[in-house]
């Protein structure tokens, strides 16, 4: 197992926790409330920390379990679609000019160590998981391990075709991140409190510095207070998961998302980019629940209206339902969660008991 090492600039110690929750006299309030109940006892859902729901824009319904609003969680592969959002900003101001960039072109000094199939591969089928790089399947990848994560990744190339075929895989988006650091010239971090962090008033300073390591550390990663984003023994932020976000944070991606890329007025990211990412591109056949993927970002069904979903392993979901105007977060404890294993279970609380709620509230 992959252990992190940290170097804390304000401690490790872990938040006090609370229970919380914010009414609303939105008459949709009650019925999103009784709905979300009755759906947890009938499913038995348990472990989960924060659970929010938005409609136009208000929280109608905010739960914590053992948590309370400030407290920052483990996004994990809700990450990638900040990333996917970061590419869309490099995009817009130029430090990357075109989603048919060829990977030899995106890490130009590492382009001799790249197999001519592998040069060619472009940003888009990066952003689509159609790289024909290797999958995630059951255990953690290779390069977790490896002194150079970029470099172990170019070095098993692909395995399947380019453009092929749909395989998720981390390695893809964690070179979308090697390749923001060469586009602009900033860590990913850095990068990202400029175009969408400061922006969405994302609280990232102070940050834990947290380099994934072989070295026992895991536990203090975990019990770190306040944002946290890893970096791989390079430098580079992991841009496939374990960035920690408070749940309203999760909240304000999913937002800037249902408005087109707006927040306080101001046009974030473009809207171009809103749509292509939450179009879907390619088909993702087996998987419960998930429709097809856009750029970083799932495509799914919400009592029948188009929606697209952030998800991560263990029960972390952004899902946004743009005919509804309705976002929904969950934050949960990944620890001994094996319910949580896939999307199902949060893609069924939404499908069947928020998004109904929503639509006929009384």
């Amino acid at each position: 197992m992959v252990l992190l090492a940290c170097a804390v600039s304000s401690g490790c110690a872990t938040n006090p926790a609370r229970s919380s929750s914010a009414p609303s006299a939105d008459p949709t309030a009650a019925v999103v409330k009784q709905a979300v109940e009755e759906h947890l006892e009938l499913r038995g859902l348990t472990g989960m920390r924060a659970l929010l729901v938005a409609v136009d824009g208000q929280l109608v319904l905010e739960r914590y379990w053992d948590s309370d609003p400030d407290e920052h969680a483990d996004t994990l592969s809700v990450t990638k679609t900040i990333t996917g959002t970061l590419v869309g900003a490099a995009l817009a101001d130029g430090s990357l000019t075109g989603l048919d960039q060829t990977l030899a072109e995106l890490l130009p000094d590492r382009a001799d160590a790249m197999s001519a199939e592998l040069a060619a591969v472009t940003l888009e089928q990066l952003l689509t998981m159609t790289a024909g790089l290797p999958s995630d399947g059951s255990g953690e990848p290779d390069w977790w391990s490896a002194r150079d994560w970029v470099g172990a990744i170019l070095a098993a190339g692909t395995v399947t075709e380019p453009g092929t075929r749909f395989a998720y895989s981390s390695s893809s988006s964690h070179l979308l991140a090697a390749a923001l650091v060469e586009a602009t010239g900033q860590s990913v971090l850095d990068y990202a409190r400029q175009v969408l962090f400061d922006p969405l008033g994302i609280t990232t300073r102070p940050a834990t510095t947290v380099v994934v390591t072989d070295d026992p550390g895991s536990t203090r990663y975990n019990a770190a207070p306040g944002f946290v984003w890893p970096q791989d023994p390079q430098g580079i932020h992991t841009g496939f998961g374990w960035a920690k976000l408070t749940a309203r944070e999760m909240l304000a991606l999913g937002q800037l998302y249902l408005a087109d890329g707006r927040a306080d007025g101001k046009q974030i990211i473009p809207e171009q980019w809103v749509r292509q990412s939450t179009t879907p591109h390619v088909d993702v056949p087996g998987l419960t629940g998930m429709d097809a993927y856009g750029y970083q970002w799932w495509l799914t069904t919400a009592d029948e209206h188009p929606a697209a979903a952030a998800w991560g392993f263990g029960g972390q979901l952004i899902e946004i339902v743009p005919d509804l105007n309705l976002a929904v977060v969950v934050s949960t404890n990944v620890v001994d969660q094996p319910v949580f294993g896939t999307a199902a279970p949060l893609l069924s609380l939404v499908n069947t008991a928020i998004a109904p709620a929503v639509t006929n509230p009384g």
